[in-house]
Parts: structure tokens; C-alpha cells; sequence
């Protein structure tokens, strides 16, 4: 009785805590992207879980925080990308085309929701009179379009901002009022995203430690010589890898390199359509031809299997493929047929045994049949072993590197005597460049061109590591450091290098926004973002 009572007692509590969060899905549920706080509280329980709601997959593509992307949404930006691709390349886009811009409309709809909060909070939203003031200032990709339809141009094909201006505050807009409308509705979703990126670059700075590094950098040169080792000369027999440190390397990236996804098992049959050689009056009667094949196997197969039919056919192959919902490495699909995410949705769609109508694919079409499926899991350690292995012998080399030159430098009474300790040693002198430069046989890194700007004239530095090479430099000569001359450029300077953390440019085009990027890289990182795209698409 009294385990009774508690259980009625608590039963309560449950009851009352289900009737809020319930109450509170239907009142503040427009509050999250349209989805409501049970949609959410749910779909993190699944997540935990490891799991994905079976009615969030036919609702959803899938979700940013505690923000959903309707798989509507994510359609239609799908279509703008793909249309977009399309209009650029000119041709119909093959498997990983598609996929490429599936990707990018993803990608736009992530950094959206990220970008949402901030957007409203700064009130970055654009104004009717801020629109109509972009649009009077004539935007790049406006004029381009105007001068190709021949408006608002003259007798050499030059744009007249006048006369585009004119017409724009006569309400004569020569667009359609679908075009119209599209184009200020991209502007509106595009324009709150560039001033919040705008305020990020803002934030770029730099410090007079940084303008002086740069200055010596670009402005000083000095003349080496040095004793170094690259480690990729240095032979594999001369390393040893035990088995332990095979087994932990392993352990270590098993999860991020060697991950093996759910996959269906199927066996496959690929003509190629190859029309070299051929007449181009004879390609319709050859590809006829294939095809008479490819519909006889067909046949048999649906009253046996396909690895029987194609013992009717000679030359006929039958090849095996795993095939992952997942978006890496094609999902499985060998690269000479190309992404076709239809071959993946057959395999993953339908029961075992189940035989394919013809897929088209990259150059031509197969016929393929499930066969099995394997469940998620690791690659064994067998099958890695010797790709493991050559990791680390590469990881040792340049320690190795660095011990002979340790061991000569002790023994030698010069830099150039250190390479007369060890036939691995190369030695090079009189070596002028550029304190940030390039030098022969080792290249540039950072390291390096902070340990040349602290060197004094006849100074030996320590072992330092330069790309793959072990190096040991003496400085011969040195430019001094003038303050008069980096006084004089220092206001030029901060400009250049501050505009090049604000801004990435290529010939004065901004197409990147460094202080932005790295805002929404960090975010991501700590955000929870499940993408659906794999389990419906």
C-alpha cells in the first residue's frame, strides 16, 4: 500500500510536468523556427539515444540548436543552388554536381540559422528605403544583367548610371515583377548577412609587435649558411614501429579514420556506352544494342539472380559494392560510375534480393541486386596496419633527423662541419633572401622566420624544424633594422596588414570575411547540428 501511494504520489509530478512542457508546445512554438519545444525536447532524447525520429525525418532535412530546417525549405534553396549551377556551367550537372549544390544549400541554410539571433538583436534587417537605395546604386550583378539585355547602355555598351537611376525613381524598373520580386528577396536575406560579416571585419586588429614582424619580414635580408636534413631522405628500414604503438594509433583515430558505416551489399553489372571509333551515324544502332543486352539479363535475372544471367552473356562481369547512406567517398559508389545517390536509395529502399531496373549512371547504365548488409563497425586493424605503420615511420623520421643533427652539431667546431658528420647532412652557404623568404633546400615556415628576425650576426641557432627538414643556421650578415624607415611606412602598413585580417580579396574583390569565418567555425563546433539529408534524400 505505502509503495502504492508513493507511486500515485509521484505519478503526479510526471503528469503535471508533461502537461507543461504540452502547453508550452502549442504557446510558444512559433518562438523556435517554426518547430515546437516538444518537437525539440524529443528529437534530443532520439539524439542521445543515437536515434532519429521516425516522423522528424518526414518533417524535417534536419536541425541547427534548437532550430529545425524544414525539408521544404531546404528544397527550394536546393532548386535555387541547383539552377544556379546549372545556369553557370551551361550543361545539365552530373551526380556530384547535384550533390555539390545539396552541400551548398545546406550549408547556407546552417549558417542562416546561426547567423538569425545576431541579425535580429543588432536590427541588421533590411528596411524598405535601405532596399530601394541598394537598388539605386546599381549593384554589380544588376549592371551585368541590363547591359546583356542592352538597357540603359550606349552606342559602345557602356552602363548609364543616369538613366538606370532615372527609371528606378520613376518606378520603370525593367524587371518582371517575378524577377522582381525574386531579386529583393534575396537581397533582403542576403544583405543582413554582409553588414553582420561587415562589423565582424571591424573587430580585426593588430598590434605594433605585428607591424614591425611584418616589416622586418619584407624589408631585411640577410645572407645563412646551414646544415639540415630533410626527413624524407631518411630510409624506413632505419625506424622501428612496435606493435604497441601500431595498437594505440589505432585506438586513437579508430573513431574518426576508420568508422564503418551501415551498408547494403550489392553485386552489380556496368556497360559502358563508349561511342569512340564510331561513326556518329551508328550510335543510336550501338547503344540499341547494349541495351538489347542489358534488358535480356534483366530478364533472366528477375527469374533467377544476376549472378546467373550473366553467365548467358559473354564478357559480361559482375562486380560487388558496399553502399552507406552517408555523403563521404561516394557513399560507396565506385568513382568511375560517379555520385548517384538514386543507386544508393535502391540499395537502402528496398528488401534483400531485390533486383534493379536500369540506372543510369557515368557512361553508360547497370543492373544491380542486394545481396547483404553489414552493420556499422571499424575496419580491422589488419587491413590499416601497414597504412598505420607508415604514418608513424613518418612521424619518427624528423625526430630521427634531429638527433643526427644533435649528435654532429655537439662533435662539430662550425656549421660546416656538421655536415661532415653524417652523409645525411647537406650543407649550404652564402644563402641571401628575405628575412619571411624562401630558402634553397628548406623552404620558409614561421619558426623559421621568427628564429632569423631574433638572430644577431655571427649567431648559430638551436635545431629547428623547417617543413620536413632538421636545420641548424648561422647567420652570415644581416640588414639592421632601421626605425626612421618603419616609422615612415608604419601607417601604410598597419592599413595593409589590418585590411588583410579583415578581408580576404582577390584583385581587390572581397569574397571572404576572416573574423566572421572563425566566429562561425566556433560556433558550429559547439553547436549541436543534426543533418538528416543522408536518411531521406
Amino acid at each position: 500500500m505505502i509503495g502504492m501511494t508513493k507511486i500515485r504520489e509521484n505519478s503526479q509530478y510526471i503528469l503535471g510536468a508533461f502537461l507543461i512542457i504540452f502547453l508550452a508546445s502549442l504557446s510558444l512554438g512559433g518562438l523556435v523556427g517554426g518547430a515546437n519545444i516538444m518537437d525539440l525536447a524529443i528529437g534530443k532524447i532520439y539524439f542521445m539515444l543515437g536515434k532519429d525520429h521516425p516522423q522528424h525525418l518526414t518533417r524535417y532535412a534536419g536541425y541547427v540548436g534548437d532550430e529545425w530546417i524544414e525539408r521544404q525549405e531546404f528544397e527550394r534553396e536546393r532548386s535555387i543552388q541547383i539552377n544556379f549551377q546549372r545556369n553557370n556551367r551551361g550543361v545539365d550537372l552530373d551526380g556530384q554536381a547535384i550533390i555539390s549544390a545539396e552541400n551548398s544549400a545546406w550549408n547556407r541554410l546552417v549558417d542562416e540559422a546561426i547567423q538569425k539571433p545576431l541579425i535580429n538583436k543588432l536590427g541588421l534587417k533590411v528596411s524598405s528605403d535601405e532596399l530601394f537605395e541598394y537598388i539605386l546604386g546599381a549593384p554589380t550583378d544588376l549592371q551585368n544583367y541590363f547591359i546583356s539585355q542592352g538597357l540603359f547602355v550606349d552606342e559602345n555598351n557602356n552602363f548609364i548610371l543616369s538613366d538606370y537611376q532615372d527609371a528606378v525613381r520613376n518606378g520603370n524598373f525593367p524587371l518582371l515583377e517575378d524577377q522582381r520580386q525574386n531579386y529583393e528577396n534575396n537581397i533582403r536575406r542576403s544583405l543582413p548577412a554582409r553588414k553582420l560579416q561587415e562589423i565582424f571585419a571591424v573587430t580585426g586588429s593588430v598590434n605594433d609587435i605585428e607591424l614591425k614582424n611584418n616589416y622586418m619580414n619584407n624589408n631585411m635580408n640577410c645572407i645563412l649558411e646551414y646544415s639540415y636534413i630533410n626527413s624524407n631522405s631518411i630510409a624506413d628500414s632505419l625506424l622501428e614501429v612496435t606493435e604497441e604503438e601500431i595498437v594505440g594509433k589505432y585506438n586513437d583515430n579508430k573513431e574518426e579514420s576508420y568508422k564503418i558505416y551501415p551498408a547494403r551489399v550489392v553485386e552489380y553489372v556496368y556497360w559502358k556506352i563508349d561511342y569512340s571509333g564510331i561513326d556518329s551515324l551508328y550510335h543510336t544502332e550501338h547503344k540499341d544494342s547494349i541495351m538489347d543486352v542489358t534488358y535480356g539479363v534483366m530478364d533472366e535475372a528477375n527469374i533467377s539472380s544476376l549472378a546467373s544471367s550473366i553467365k548467358l552473356v559473354e564478357g559480361t562481369k559482375l562486380d560487388t559494392m558496399k553502399l552507406t547512406l552517408e555523403y563521404e567517398n561516394l557513399s560507396g559508389v565506385p568513382f568511375n560510375l560517379g555520385a548517384n545517390r538514386s543507386l544508393v536509395r535502391f540499395a537502402h529502399d528496398n528488401p534483400l534480393n531485390t533486383i534493379s531496373d536500369i540506372i543510369q549512371v557515368k557512361d553508360g547504365h547497370l543492373i544491380c541486386q542486394i545481396i547483404g548488409e553489414t552493420e556499422i563497425g571499424f575496419k580491422p586493424l589488419d587491413e590499416v596496419r601497414a597504412s598505420i605503420k607508415s604514418q608513424l615511420i613518418r612521424d619518427k623520421k624528423l625526430d630521427y633527423a634531429k638527433a643526427i643533427i644533435a649528435s654532429a652539431k655537439e662533435k662539430a667546431l662550425s656549421t660546416a662541419d656538421i655536415a661532415s658528420q653524417n652523409d645525411l647532412i647537406k650543407y649550404e652557404t652564402d644563402i641571401s633572401g628575405l628575412l619571411g623568404g624562401s630558402f634553397k633546400g628548406i623552404g620558409s615556415s614561421p619558426t623559421l622566420k621568427g628564429t632569423l628576425r631574433a638572430m644577431e650576426v655571427g649567431e648559430t641557432s638551436q635545431i629547428i624544424e623547417v617543413s620536413s627538414n632538421a636545420v641548424v643556421i648561422t647567420m652570415i650578415e644581416k640588414d639592421p633594422f632601421s626605425e626612421d624607415d618603419f616609422n615612415i611606412s608604419l601607417e601604410d602598413l598597419r592599413k595593409e596588414v589590418l585590411d588583410g585580417k579583415r578581408y580576404s580579396k582577390y584583385n581587390d574583390r572581397v569574397y571572404g570575411f576572416p573574423p566572421f569565418n572563425e566566429y562561425l567555425s566556433g560556433v558550429k563546433e559547439d553547436m549541436q547540428i543534426g543533418d538528416y539529408r543522408s536518411k531521406i534524400y
